[in-house]
């Protein structure tokens, strides 16, 4: 009898062991990726950008690279007409809808437009979108000035008046290719001032990615400060592939808080098949690992269930 409890233990354990793997195996989320509408992506301006991705078009994308899940990203920063704002926002939650859960749908805005503000709301109160996305970079907002960077931080002042009104989280997406450390040094502060938001900085600051030392630097010295600020790699994995400063890049991370790094294709730009590839080629321990594919990005929304 002894004999026969001891199999069966070991056939629980063994069974909820694989059971364990194959979920976190299966929950690689794309931290950054993009679909266009078939009416406005032929507006768009950028070589990058081919034409319209539909939901659809990303879920084979997706599961054609074994990924489950997708953070979409709208491309309405890049429109100056409300209409055309709106719209593009409208397409992207409704693609979510249609795709039964694989998209964690973010609205965007153009840094400066009049109806900014208004779209914010607008979009944050509706119910499915999940987060926001700004481009300062794409939208010529210069945040060293500092009137510029009032202007994103009315955008983020109301993010965080709407998180608390509707007891939700709401992860804000800055393109963070601003290729100054003076900026950087003032995103640290910036979170400080609204610890309860998350901030996801788009390409890990992109060419200056050792820059994340700052603020790994100001964690280390100032244990008070929140750790409420993010990095995805989207991009920047294949474009260092095989870089002989990638183990300073390692040990960066480290410092900065591997924790609340995520992985991002930034389709079209790159496929997530081509950025997890490139990934896997890094030195991660496994355990970190499996944090970047997707466990840290599930900790986003803690137990609102947006995953």
């Amino acid at each position: 009898m002894q004999f026969f409890f001891t199999c069966l233990i070991r056939v629980l354990i063994t069974s909820n062991l694989l059971g364990l793997a194959h979920a976190a195996a299966g929950q690689i989320v794309d931290g950054h990726f993009h679909i266009f509408s078939p009416k406005n992506s032929q507006k768009i301006d950028d070589e990058m950008i081919k034409g319209p991705v539909s939901g659809e078009d990303a879920v084979n994308l997706l599961t054609s690279a074994g990924v489950e899940k997708a953070i979409v990203l709208s491309a309405a920063y890049l429109f100056q007409s409300y209409e055309d704002a709106k719209y593009e926002n409208d397409y992207v939650e409704r693609e979510a809808y249609s795709q039964e859960g694989r998209f964690i749908p973010f609205c965007s805005v153009r840094l400066g437009a009049s109806w900014a503000l208004e779209e914010v709301e607008r979009c944050l109160t509706k119910g499915s979108m999940k987060g926001l996305k700004l481009h300062p970079v794409a939208n010529s907002l210069d945040l060293a000035d500092e009137e510029s960077w009032k202007v994103l931080e009315s955008i983020i002042n109301r993010v965080n008046q709407l998180q608390s009104q509707l007891h939700r989280t709401f992860p804000v997406i800055i393109d963070s290719n601003w290729q100054n450390r003076k900026i950087t040094l003032k995103f640290v502060h910036l979170s400080a001032k609204f610890p309860k938001l998350k901030f996801i900085l788009a390409h890990a600051l992109s060419f200056d990615r050792m820059d994340l030392e700052i603020i790994g630097f100001y964690y280390q010295a100032l244990p008070h400060l929140p750790r409420n600020i993010y990095v995805d790699l989207s991009a920047i994995i294949v474009f260092y592939e095989g870089s002989p400063d990638n183990d300073k890049f390692l040990w960066v991370l480290d410092k900065f808080g591997v924790d609340r790094v995520l992985f991002g294709s930034d389709y079209p730009v790159f496929s997530p098949q081509t950025a997890l590839a490139s990934l896997r080629t890094y030195k991660f321990r496994p355990h970190d690992l499996q944090g970047i594919l997707g466990l840290n990005a599930l900790r986003l929304w803690d137990n609102e269930g947006a995953f």
